[in-house]
């Protein structure tokens, strides 16, 4: 036998047509992020009679004679006075559970009813700053979900590098230069991770949540705004005498008395047999209450919120035993049909930490991109230039003191790139490149005086380039104009804003420079390449021929077309890396 839900149930004992519109309402709220809680229903005038109708089928012939009787003598319908009695009845069960919590009459609610009401604020006190904190601060409730799972998980993974070990993600990005490649293998791994985590461990976690999803609704119930309408306010701790109140309206109340009622059912819904994680307890103390540091007194305030808990279920249950704030509604809204209809809530554990703890990953993911992209760097230059030590340049370089950082001063960005480009033309380009330029010039080119002049430009540009790198870096020596400059924008009047933009302009302008002379250096190399794939894919027998000459170089016998394809794929990582290296410096 299917096992029905309460809502299913509570609905069922509507009528055909009342209980369709109800479902099709809670249906449509369903799909909404905030659903209505509680649903009045109020019967329709047909359908009202229809449940009178029955129900005085069922009544004794001694009260159909009474209501007979009754309707001689004042002219109404049986209808209208079996409704009367029926809410008779009701202020009967009133009083009968206890008496003097209204003035029928007066419809007012009286101080004694507010000394129940404040009882329970009393109870729920302690608890407000815990459950505000967990239903109400997505961020905190969501690390206290995954400091549960953490504390409860065997296999719990904790860390991105507990799920994907950076050597994997640095091999990545080497082989892709993709950051979105790094975000995928971390997602793969980590839909794995969840995929491996029992669902009925989840479960009976939600078990243990039960009671601050449950009770939130008496905890956080707004008693401020009830007892206003007693001329009392509410401040600080709850005195341990009940204060005094006055009578309030009753018809005021109604929509926060079925607000009351809502949370006084949820609480109900918990049954005998709930549990609490201490965890959870903890975690509020250790991180809200900032007792992490402190042992005992974290172990002291953990055991009073878990008593005060305790607490609070007694007085809810005392509480509900002596108001009944169901007949109440029914009495004051002169309809003893009425009702409500509650969306139970449910704790969706599962989804909430794989949300929470996916970006959690993903966050520190981003903070390591910048040291996996750095760690590639560096181990593409010692790929590319066979771990020999580098020519350094001696003043354009990202050096930035204490005091630099503290005024948040910035500094030359561009340091690696143009380093690396002027080592790949003092090594790599004059190494075996410019060979490669001078035999394709010689050979190939002999007869093409356009192309052989592109060539040759773009190899003086290089030879110039070198040079110019140079003196770039030698312009910000203490020696130089633009080096003074710099160390009287740095030292002089730190704390003077017009100053700081000055230095904050120069060190700008001396990074588009050195920007510029990279991009140089890149065109140039890139001509080069074009023009070597433009020979080895050319159609032309004269050229064929020429290509299939051996020469010796690098202590080999190589073709020529061996020499400009091996060139040409150097260039082409070259610049290939460059991009990286550039974008690795602007932080993208």
């Amino acid at each position: 036998m299917v096992e029905k839900t309460r809502l299913e149930e509570l609905s069922g004992e509507l009528p055909d047509k009342e209980r369709e519109e109800l479902l099709n309402k809670i249906s449509r709220s369903g799909k909404q992020e905030d659903r209505e809680e509680i649903i009045p229903v109020t019967l329709k005038e047909d359908e009202r009679e229809r449940l009178v109708s029955e129900e005085m089928l069922r009544i004794s012939w001694f009260f159909k004679v009474l209501l007979w009787l009754k309707g001689v003598l004042t002219g109404k319908s049986k209808r209208e006075l079996f409704v009367k009695m029926q809410l008779n009845r009701v202020k009967y069960s009133i009083r009968q559970r206890n008496p003097g919590l209204t003035g029928f009459e007066t419809r007012n609610l009286t101080p004694k009813f507010a000394n129940y009401l404040y009882d329970l604020y009393t109870a729920c006190y302690p608890l407000l700053d815990f459950f505000r904190g967990f239903n109400l601060e997505p961020e905190f409730r969501n690390d206290s979900i995954i400091s549960l799972v953490e504390a409860n998980y065997e296999e719990v993974k904790k860390e991105l590098i507990d799920l994907v070990p950076l050597e994997k993600l640095e091999e990545i990005y080497e082989k892709t230069g993709s950051e979105g490649e790094l975000k995928k293998e971390v997602l793969r791994n980590f839909n794995e991770y969840i995929k491996q985590i029992p669902e009925k461990f989840f479960g009976q976690l939600e078990e243990g949540i039960k009671p601050l999803i449950f009770l939130k609704n008496i905890v956080l119930f707004s008693y401020s705004s009830m007892f206003t309408h007693f001329n009392y306010t509410l401040s600080g701790n709850p005195a341990e005498k009940h204060p005094y109140f006055q009578h309030a309206p009753v018809m005021l109340l109604l929509d926060k008395l079925e607000k009351l009622y809502y949370g006084i059912f949820l609480a109900s819904q918990l049954g005998k047999k709930w549990l609490l994680h201490e965890e959870l307890v903890r975690f509020y103390c250790a991180n809200k209450l900032e007792l992490e540091d402190n042992p005992e007194e974290l172990e002291l305030r953990t055991t009073d919120l878990t008593r005060s808990i305790i607490a609070l279920e007694s007085a809810i249950h005392k509480f509900r035993a002596k108001v009944p704030v169901m007949e109440l509604i029914r009495y004051f809204r002169r309809d003893p049909y009425y009702r409500l209809i509650f969306n139970v809530p449910k704790f969706y554990l599962k989804a909430i930490y794989t949300a929470s703890i996916k970006n959690r990953f993903l966050d520190q993911l981003d903070e390591h991109k910048q040291a996996i992209k750095e760690r590639v760097a560096d181990k593409k230059i010692d790929e590319l230039f066979k771990g020999s030590k580098l020519l350094e340049l001696y003043y354009y370089v990202p050096k930035q003191s204490t005091e630099d950082r503290e005024r948040g001063l910035p500094f030359f960005s561009h340091n690696k790139s143009l380093k690396i480009l002027y080592n790949y033309l003092a090594r790599k380009y004059k190494g075996t490149i410019q060979e490669g330029v001078q035999l394709a010039s010689a050979y190939v080119l002999s007869t093409n005086r356009l192309i052989q002049n592109r060539l040759m430009q773009c190899a003086a540009g290089l030879e110039e380039l070198e040079a110019k790198i140079v003196l770039f870096d030698r312009s910000l020596s203490p020696d130089e104009d633009d080096g003074k400059a710099m160390m009287r924008f740095k030292y002089g009047r730190s704390a003077d804003v017009n100053e700081q933009k000055l230095y904050r302009s120069f060190i700008s302008q001396k990074d588009r420079e050195a920007f510029e002379l990279i991009e140089q250096g890149k065109e140039c190399l890139l001509g080069i390449k074009n023009i070597f794939n433009d020979l080895i894919t050319s159609p032309m027998e004269s050229v064929k021929s020429i290509l299939k000459t051996i020469h010796f170089q690098r202590g080999r016998n190589e073709t020529l077309v061996q020499i400009l394809k091996r060139n040409a794929e150097l260039i082409e990582e070259y610049y290939n890396f460059m991009d990286q290296l550039i974008a690795l410096e602007k932080g993208a």
